[in-house]
């Protein structure tokens, strides 16, 4: 082989191209490591809402079965509404604290309980919804902070708030 030809370029250290990558990844690696904490904290909050939902869910089920058996007797479906709230707050804060383990439920998370007993012939409407309601409900309402790690310098914690709502219903065939 002769020597080379004067279009060659030489590649390697002490040319004007090297630490071309080395640069790009200095460069890049920061914005990586961003998006992957942004994503890392927002599936935090999509998981930490879910969690919430199951939560409020379940409570306003377990809430929903305070019936006042002397009235259902009788064939009324009413609730003891200051039962179904206790138990409603109870069940929602212990479903929080199992699936939230190292968070403070207690101190972060709210959790509020409305209880609807129309009267028959006369429904009511739901406060948040304006959904008509013409038979016992429970609703339950969690506000609770997602304290962020990536994100922390743009936003410490984000706030979620979710509701879910249970009805008493009569069996099928009876009036």
């Amino acid at each position: 082989m002769g020597p080379p030809t004067a279009g060659a370029r030489k590649c390697g250290r002490g040319t004007a191209e090297g630490g071309g990558v080395a640069a790009l990844v200095a460069l890049f690696l920061p914005v990586m490591v961003l998006a992957a904490g942004f994503v890392l904290d927002l599936g935090l909050v999509f998981a930490v809402r879910q969690m919430a939902y199951g939560a409020a869910d379940l409570a306003a089920l377990a809430a929903v079965q305070d019936l006042d058996l002397d009235r259902l007797a009788l064939g009324e479906l009413f609730l003891v509404a200051e039962a179904a709230r206790r138990d409603a707050r109870a069940y929602a804060l212990n479903n929080l604290r199992s699936n939230l383990p190292g968070t403070d439920v207690d101190a972060t998370a709210q959790v509020a309980v409305e209880v609807y007993n129309p009267e028959p012939g006369h429904p009511l409407r739901h406060r948040v919804t304006g959904r008509r309601l013409a038979t016992p409900t429970v609703s339950v309402a969690i506000s609770l902070p997602v304290h962020t790690y990536f994100l922390a310098p743009l936003a410490r914690e984000i706030p979620i708030r979710v509701r879910a709502d249970a009805s008493v219903v009569r069996k099928a065939g009876k009036s």
